[in-house]
């Protein structure tokens, strides 16, 4: 997958909702419980540069492939020799940078000696949503 496709992927996945198709995976008896808990085994906390005039050391961000993509905002967080990210299982893993695209504020990091696959969002399947389509956004941005 290229720089670009990236972007329009994440920029599309950003509009239209990573909820569709989860929903699609849940129960009847607590679907947005099922969503919630579906999801944030995709986000991740991304832990860099910080600390400087009060910017926080850390940011957030979703996994878009089982080999370990990330995409996250271009930040001040990413301007650090090493990065590290924490799954939602606490595992941690060393992050390399492997583009951005400050216009759009977008960046993509691969997770580094990664074992086995990880649950991510398939970009291949957005779902689709329309008006009055409950949308659902995901983050860790807060010291959890």
């Amino acid at each position: 997958m290229n720089r670009r496709s990236i972007v329009i992927a994440t920029t599309i996945l950003s509009l239209v909702s990573l909820a569709p198709a989860a929903f699609a995976q849940n129960s009847a008896d607590d679907p947005q419980g099922d969503t919630i808990s579906w999801a944030f085994r995709r986000v991740v906390k991304i832990y860099g540069a910080g600390g400087v005039k009060g910017l926080e050391g850390y940011g957030t961000g979703f996994l878009i492939s089982p080999d370990g993509h990330v995409v996250t905002v271009w930040s001040h967080v990413l301007d650090a020799d090493e990065v590290t990210i924490v799954l939602n299982d606490g595992r941690r893993y060393a992050g390399k940078l492997l583009g951005a695209e400050p216009q759009l504020d977008v960046a993509v990091i691969k997770l580094q000696e990664l074992n086995g696959e990880l649950p991510h969002f398939d970009l291949s399947d957005l779902g689709e949503a329309g008006v009055g389509t409950r949308i659902l956004g995901f983050s860790n941005m807060f010291k959890v």
